[in-house]
């Protein structure tokens, strides 16, 4: 019961016209890989923040476009510098090169 609340309200997952067998187990598959990592950083996180304030941090993370491949981070917080300690990144640096952020993303999903 939760954690459909949780799709629907924090995740923001509404019904997509798909019409195909395979297209409707794709987005299932979608929301609830979304809701299993959600949970998993619930749980890093020693359930300190709520679903929402997580979701909300995550999309506050924000990079601007400068020049010669550079960004500027737009957003940094006590919970932010947390996912950095959770997946041994430095999310601090203000300036970053785009492919530090690909090194980062790929350690992520590893």
């Amino acid at each position: 019961e939760e954690s459909f609340k949780i799709t629907k309200t924090d995740l923001k997952t509404r019904p997509v016209h798909v019409s195909t067998k395979e297209h409707i187990e794709a987005h299932f598959l979608t929301c609830f890989v979304a809701l299993l990592l959600l949970r998993l950083l619930q749980l890093n996180t020693d359930g300190k923040y709520s679903t929402k304030v997580l979701v909300d941090e995550m999309n506050n993370i924000t990079g601007t476009y400068l020049d010669k491949n550079y960004y500027m981070l737009d957003y940094y917080s006590d919970i932010v510098k947390e996912f950095g300690e959770l997946t041994s990144n430095d999310f601090s640096k203000r300036f970053m090169t785009r492919s530090q952020i690909k090194n980062i993303i790929s350690q992520v999903k590893n």
